[in-house]
C-alpha cells in the first residue's frame, strides 16, 4: 500500500503544491481587496458636482461572464467615474436611469474613481449598508472555502500511506480525489446553509 501511496504522490504532487499557491494566491487577493475597501461611508469626502453627460451603462460580454458597470463623468475635473462589481449590483437602476441625467447637480462620495453614494435632491441612488453587507458575505463565504482547500491540497502531501477506515474486521482503502471533491462540496453546501447564495452568485441587479 506504501509503495501505491507513493506513486500517487509522485504523479500529483505538482497538481497539489499547484492548488496551495493558487489558494494562497487567491486568499491573499481577496483580503487585500477586501481590507482596502471603504467600511464607513462617512470616512469618504463628500463632493458636489455637475455631470457632463447622461451615465453611460456599460456591458462587457466574456464567453464565461458578463460584466456591467456604469461611467460618469463630471465637469470637476477630467476622470471617469464609475459605479461597479457589487456596488453596482446595488444600483436603483430604474429610479437612476430615469432621474439622473446631463448637467444634474448631484452629491457624489468617492474613493479614487468609484464611486459609493451619489445623490441628487437627498435620494441617495446606492445602498451603502447593503453592500457592505454583501462583501463581508462574500468574503467569508470564499476565504472559509479556498482555506478549506487549502488544507485539502496539503494534507495528502503529508501523508504515508493512502485513507483507510476499517469495517467488520476488513480494511478498506479511500481514494484521495474522492475525499477532497466530497469535502469540498460538502462545504460548499454547508456555507451555503448559512450565507444565502445571492451573496455568491452573479446577479446584474439586486432586488429590482
Amino acid at each position: 500500500m506504501n509503495n501505491d501511496w507513493n506513486e500517487y504522490i509522485k504523479k500529483y504532487k505538482s497538481n497539489y503544491i499547484g492548488g496551495i499557491i493558487l489558494c494562497v494566491i487567491f486568499i491573499c487577493l481577496s483580503f487585500y481587496t477586501f481590507y482596502s475597501e471603504p467600511k464607513d461611508i462617512s470616512i469618504l469626502p463628500v463632493s458636489s458636482v455637475t455631470l457632463k453627460t447622461k451615465p453611460a451603462f456599460k456591458v462587457l460580454h466574456r464567453k464565461s461572464s458578463t460584466t456591467y458597470w456604469v461611467e460618469i463623468e463630471i465637469n470637476e475635473d477630467n476622470y471617469i467615474y464609475e459605479i461597479r462589481d457589487i456596488d453596482y449590483m446595488y444600483l436603483k437602476y430604474k429610479e437612476f436611469k430615469a432621474e439622473i441625467n446631463e448637467s444634474d447637480k448631484v452629491m457624489i462620495r468617492t474613493r479614487n474613481t468609484n464611486i459609493y453614494s451619489i445623490e441628487k435632491n437627498g435620494k441617495d441612488y446606492l445602498d451603502f449598508k447593503a453592500t457592505l453587507k454583501h462583501k463581508e458575505l462574500n468574503f467569508i463565504y470564499f476565504q472559509t472555502l479556498f482555506f478549506i482547500c487549502l488544507v485539502l491540497f496539503a494534507i495528502p502531501l503529508n501523508l504515508k500511506n493512502h485513507p483507510s477506515f476499517s469495517f467488520k474486521n476488513k480494511n478498506y482503502v479511500i481514494k484521495y480525489h474522492f475525499v477532497l471533491i466530497s469535502i469540498a462540496l460538502l462545504s460548499v453546501f454547508i456555507l451555503l446553509l448559512f450565507i444565502d447564495s445571492k451573496y455568491v452568485t452573479k446577479a446584474q441587479f439586486i432586488n429590482q
